[in-house]
């Protein structure tokens, strides 16, 4: 929710609003603060080959929302298992570039995102990795984006 009381909602859907034919997509819809729909119910992910699910978001104090979500492969790097992928959507609901791979350890597993904003622009997304490029390679362990991310850094 922004400060003006406007929200988002998002989902993955077995359907989509967009191309999204291939398993689930996410799906997301703006409202105004009164609980009216501002525009249409829109498709988030770019690549749809595989499942898309779990998705976090969070808005800026702008306006400005910042999606994330696990993907079954990714039009990045990761060509493993799982991905985190990232969607940035200015504050009138248009997207912002295309879709974003944010794991940068590609092997095996990464999954159950969790978005942030301080509401300044900044940015955090975690999530579990099976695996790490750190020091933490026994099993699972929790991954970040860089302290201090801003839409301009991967956007």
């Amino acid at each position: 929710m922004a400060g003006s009381g406007e929200f988002v909602v998002i989902w993955a859907s077995d359907g989509s609003a967009g191309t999204d034919s291939s398993a689930s997509s996410i799906q997301g819809q703006r409202f105004f603060s009164g609980g009216s729909p501002a525009g249409e119910e829109f498709q988030v992910n770019i690549y749809t080959t595989g499942s898309q699910s779990r998705p976090s978001a969070a808005l800026t104090g702008a306006g400005e929302l910042f999606l994330v979500w696990q993907s079954a492969g990714s039009s990045g790097t990761d060509t493993s298992l799982e991905s985190i992928e990232a969607r940035h959507y200015a504050s009138d609901g248009s997207g912002v570039g295309g879709e974003l791979q944010v794991n940068s350890y590609t092997t095996s597993s990464q999954v159950f995102p969790a978005a942030s904003s301080d509401g300044a622009g900044h940015l955090l997304a975690v999530w579990e990795s099976l695996g790490s490029e750190g020091t933490d390679t026994d099993g699972w362990s929790i991954q970040r984006t860089p302290v201090g991310w801003i839409f301009a850094d991967g956007f």
